[in-house]
C-alpha cells in the first residue's frame, strides 16, 4: 500500500493533470509458508479478509472520495484482480456477487466498493477518465 501513495503522490506532485491507473493481483488465500520454505506453492486454506482490502483499495480511487477531499494521492482508476488459486483452474472473481456466492464477503458487503474496482471495463474507464482531464480538441 505504501507504493501506491507514494507513486501517486510523487507523480502528481510532477504533473498535476496526470491521468493515473493501477492493477494489482490478490490471491484470496495466503501463501502456505511452510511449503514456500520447501520450494513449493501451496496456499492454504483460510480465506483472508478481502473485504478489507477491497475498502483499502476503493479508498485510494477517486470514485472513493467525498466531494472537495484532496485527490493528490489517488489513482483515477484502479483494477482490482482478485484470484482463487485453490482450485484446479485458478479462479478470477469480476463482480462483488460472484465473491459472495463463494463466502468471500459477508452477504451485507455493499457492491459500490468491489464493482467499481473489477477489472472489467478498466481501461475503458481510465479512457474515460483522462478525456475528462483532456478533451479531444480539433
Amino acid at each position: 500500500m505504501e507504493r501506491s501513495f507514494a507513486e501517486t503522490l510523487n507523480l502528481r506532485l510532477r504533473t498535476k493533470r496526470i491521468t493515473l491507473g493501477d492493477v494489482y493481483m490478490i490471491p484470496l488465500h495466503e501463501y502456505d509458508d511452510t511449503h514456500m520454505k520447501k520450494q513449493t506453492v501451496i496456499f492454504k486454506q483460510k480465506k483472508i479478509n478481502i473485504a478489507k482490502f477491497i475498502k483499502t483499495f476503493y479508498s485510494i480511487t477517486v470514485n472513493g472520495s467525498d466531494p472537495g477531499e484532496e485527490m493528490i494521492y489517488k489513482y483515477d482508476e484502479f483494477a482490482l484482480v482478485l484470484v482463487d488459486f485453490n482450485q484446479p483452474n485458478p479462479k478470477v472473481y469480476y463482480t462483488t456477487e460472484d465473491l459472495k456466492a463463494d463466502g468471500f464477503l459477508p452477504e451485507d458487503f455493499d457492491d459500490k466498493y468491489f464493482n467499481s474496482l473489477s477489472p472489467l471495463g478498466f481501461s475503458k474507464r481510465l479512457i474515460a477518465k483522462h478525456l475528462e482531464k483532456h478533451p479531444y480538441v480539433k
